[in-house]
């Protein structure tokens, strides 16, 4: 047993990743067979504990082919799984042609507890009980997006690390501005979250600027105590916006428990199936730090250690988050 409190991340708090999360996968994943544009559609396993783990996978269509797609927020119909699992396959627009079996001794799934609810993938042995009441009802995705500003200009103080204001009636932000590492660039981040980051992704781009985009600019204004001639200098560039609830390989940005929880879910949701053959990871399974990106690396830390049967050390643990990520100074 590998549990989370083994790995303490108190410690990194106020470490940001070395030039972006993106950059981080890509150092994970190096030397690595890793299959862009595929889905997983199911995960078996019989009862023999030395046999295979067959992974069902299809290939996604050319982007280029492709319209822009979103996965309903809210089903208004329950349909059987089957039915559920077909319909979430039209979405995507899968080539079924392409569909191939992949044969592993372990597996660790790290979807999110949305594409666990949707069906999207089918289990056997079927998920627990135990498992399937936490991400039905237990455990929900929460939904905070990122209004993502450029200006001409930094119009900030250069010791600022956070913005946070409640502004108008319809938007409630915090802004982030990685100043400190890059001083220079004028970007600063909104992290907007509750009903309007749900509703904002359904606007189109002209709508979203006016509806989010000017009241947003507005609060920042107010936030620097800028003048009406300062203010003017700032020209806002462009802007971009995450649309997490819609998109159908995450529905969601973060995982949380509901007022229905007993405080044993992410233990229930890392629990391993299939004699421990299929494991699972996540930032949902992992108690101490969930819903962050430090506590998605360290669940799957653990499941790695499991499935090479050796115990984790926090100290080689340790070393590695600080190769990973560097510390935001005072």
């Amino acid at each position: 047993r590998y549990p989370n409190a083994e790995i303490p991340l108190t410690a990194f708090a106020g470490w940001i990743p070395h030039g972006g999360t993106s950059r981080e996968l890509e150092t994970v994943a190096h030397r690595l067979n890793v299959r862009c544009g595929v889905v997983v559609t199911s995960v078996r396993a019989d009862s023999k504990s030395e046999s295979p783990v067959l992974v069902s996978a299809v290939r996604l269509k050319p982007y280029a082919k492709q319209q822009r797609q979103q996965a309903p927020s809210r089903p208004t119909e329950a349909k059987p799984k089957t039915e559920q699992n077909e319909s979430l396959l039209q979405q995507l627009q899968l080539d079924s042609d392409s569909a191939e079996t992949l044969l592993a001794k372990r597996v660790i799934v790290t979807v999110s507890v949305g594409v666990l609810r949707s069906g999207l993938i089918s289990f056997d042995p079927e998920l627990p009980l135990s498992k399937r009441n936490c991400f039905e009802s237990r455990v929900a995705m929460g939904v905070v997006n990122k209004l993502i500003l450029r200006f001409r200009e930094v119009m900030w103080p250069d010791d600022t690390d956070f913005l946070g204001a409640t502004a108008d009636s319809r938007v409630s932000a915090l802004f982030f501005s990685p100043v400190r590492i890059y001083p220079k660039i004028p970007v600063v981040v909104a992290f907007i979250g509750g009903s309007l980051a749900e509703s904002m992704e359904k606007k189109e781009t002209g709508e979203l600027r006016e509806y989010v985009v000017e009241p947003v600019l507005r609060a920042l204004v107010q936030m620097l105590c800028l003048s009406k001639r300062d203010s003017r200098k700032m020209e806002l560039i462009s802007f971009r916006l995450s649309r997490w609830k819609h998109n159908p390989f995450t529905r969601g940005s973060h995982s949380y428990l509901t007022v229905d929880s007993d405080g044993r879910e992410c233990t229930a949701l890392e629990e391993p199936i299939a004699n421990g053959r299929i494991l699972f990871a996540g930032e949902a399974t992992n108690s101490s730090n969930p819903g962050s990106l430090l506590g998605a690396l360290s669940s799957g830390v653990r499941a790695a250690h499991r499935v090479l049967g050796k115990p984790l050390d926090t100290i080689e643990y340790a070393a590695l988050v600080r190769t990973m990520f560097c510390f935001q100074p005072k």
